[in-house]
């Protein structure tokens, strides 16, 4: 059972995780299983439980506890019987979590996987694997290392893909090229007929009149000679 002071920490915890990170006895770092949030009867728990002599570690707030939403390495998709007992591996999936968690480009993603700023966060990532393998490349040098040609092959062909994506963007850019079948345009468009629509009701059109031009203009529009025609004029603008 918990102690007092443990117990006051994980009421904190929301209901959706299972697992808390601790101090242990010795001064090291676990994550041990939130009681009442797995079968005790569990053989991947084994070992894993809450212990009196532990220390729920607390974000920089002090107050809440650092939680997951399982216990690393656990898979309960596979075979329950095996279990999991590798410190090694428990300490490199909290760094691992720890990581992502303050990734800029894993960020990016997430918060918008088609927003400019991926491209952003993929161009600042792939310049420091570049600045990373020429420090290499220089060590090995000086060390009179083999894996000097290595080194070299790789950062050449890191350079080539973050100039490869620089020069499509900036491609991109300067021609001033909108994408017709993206997504981006898709949404603008549809509020510029949603904008018409209105406009043609301010105008006392009725209903049924609306619904005859909007469909007379999706079938003009839906031809392939009006997006050749368009991209035409756009590149008139360059």
């Amino acid at each position: 059972m918990p102690t007092p002071v443990q117990r006051d920490i994980l009421d904190r915890v929301p209901g959706n995780v299972k697992a808390v990170a601790v101090t242990d006895r010795d001064g090291n770092m676990r994550w041990r299983a939130i009681p009442g949030a797995y079968d005790p009867e569990d053989k991947n728990y084994e070992g894993k439980e809450l212990q009196d002599s532990d220390e729920i570690r607390l974000k920089k707030d002090h107050r809440t506890p650092i939680t997951q939403k399982q216990i690393p390495g656990f898979r309960p998709d596979l075979d329950s019987t095996i279990p999991y007992n590798s410190d090694k591996a428990e300490n490199k999936a909290v760094l691992l979590s720890a990581h992502s968690r303050h990734d800029p480009l894993l960020q990016a993603i997430e918060e918008n996987p088609e927003g400019i700023a991926v491209f952003h966060e993929g161009i600042k990532a792939l310049a420091r694997e570049c600045s990373r393998l020429e420090f290499a490349r220089i060590e090995a040098e000086r060390n009179e290392d083999k894996s000097v040609a290595g080194l070299s092959q790789k950062r050449v062909s890191t350079l080539n893909t973050l100039l490869s994506l620089w020069f499509k963007r900036s491609d991109q850019t300067s021609s001033k090229s909108i994408d017709l079948d993206g997504k981006e345009f898709a949404v603008v468009f549809g509020y510029i007929i949603e904008t018409f629509e209105k406009v043609l009701r301010g105008a006392g059109l009725q209903s049924n009149q609306i619904k005859s031009v909007a469909a007379a203009l999706h079938q003009e529009i839906s031809h392939e000679n009006w997006k050749v025609e368009a991209k035409n004029r756009l590149r008139d603008l360059g």
